[in-house]
């Protein structure tokens, strides 16, 4: 009986890995497919033991020398309790476009939704988008949402005027003869200070929970609120920081530990068949 137990212990741990297994190989496939990604950070799983059960062991087991406690801890295979996100830098890549922005540096430019909640990004490959009849040009992500400023104010263009961002952030819009300089304020940028609580929302966009504070989570950056100061490079995007080889070995690794947890639960299978013929 106890040796029925034990297989079905080693079964259910075998099926449990797998699981977690397969939510490895989904993110391996997610960071393969965008390594062309402008701004993507790639994604790793964070695993823990299982314990299902603790197996007493008799007196007889004490041996001199024996350096372990009795008892055998039996585990019911390995989860994955978090997905971490990698949030380094990958390379720059020069485009010369004037809304293609790159941070340098662990920063994340701060988006605004139509509804004024707040979203992150590190994807900078901004675009124009009308604003009114007279022709003026908002800052908008691929998805539409509002670039704004340290004051949380979109970012505004006037018609016909030359978009202008320094290192520092600090934004402007100069006329065609250079006589008229509209202030746009500082690009908003935050700093990630307990990154694990950011969630993915979707088009290379993080978010945070509905029930935590975003000023727990994220700082906004610069010297004006006590931070560090962001480097702009306007012009530039930053490529995904996904290390394809690094990918392919996890992948490979991954999948060498699935197939022998698919073996261990076939094997045990076997043996419970095995055990109930003799028993018939």
């Amino acid at each position: 009986m106890r040796g029925v137990l034990r297989v079905n212990n080693s079964m259910i741990a075998a099926s449990v890995s797998m699981a977690a297994l397969q939510r490895k190989l989904d993110l391996i496939a997610e960071n393969i497919a965008n390594v062309g990604t402008v701004g993507y950070k790639s994604k790793d799983a964070a695993f823990a033991d299982v314990l299902v059960a603790f197996l007493e062991q008799e007196r007889d087991f004490e041996k001199d020398g024996r350096r372990t406690p009795l008892g055998l801890p039996i585990g019911g295979g390995s989860r994955v309790i978090g997905i971490l996100t990698d949030l380094s830098q990958g390379s720059p890549q020069h485009t010369g476009v004037s809304t293609d922005l790159l941070l340098e540096g662990n920063f994340l430019f701060e988006l605004q939704t139509d509804a004024g909640e707040r979203r992150f990004t590190r994807h900078g490959a901004f675009q124009w988008r009308i604003e009114n009849a007279l022709g003026d040009l908002r800052l908008v992500s691929s998805n539409g949402l509002s670039v704004v400023n340290t004051d949380d104010e979109p970012v505004i263009v006037p018609a016909g005027y030359e978009f202008r961002v320094g290192v520092d952030g600090t934004m402007t819009a100069v006329s065609p003869d250079g006589t008229d300089v509209v202030d746009l304020g500082t690009l908003k940028t935050v700093q990630p200070v307990r990154p694990e609580f950011l969630r993915q929302a979707g088009d290379n966009l993080f978010a945070v929970p509905e029930d935590i504070n975003p000023d727990d989570v994220v700082m906004v950056a610069g010297a004006a609120f006590g931070g560090p100061e962001p480097s702009v490079r306007q012009g530039y995007l930053e490529a995904s920081n996904v290390d394809l080889t690094r990918e392919m070995t996890e992948l490979t690794a991954a999948l060498r530990a699935y197939q022998l947890s698919a073996r261990a639960l076939s094997s045990g299978d076997q043996m419970l068949q095995l055990a109930a013929n003799l028993r018939s």
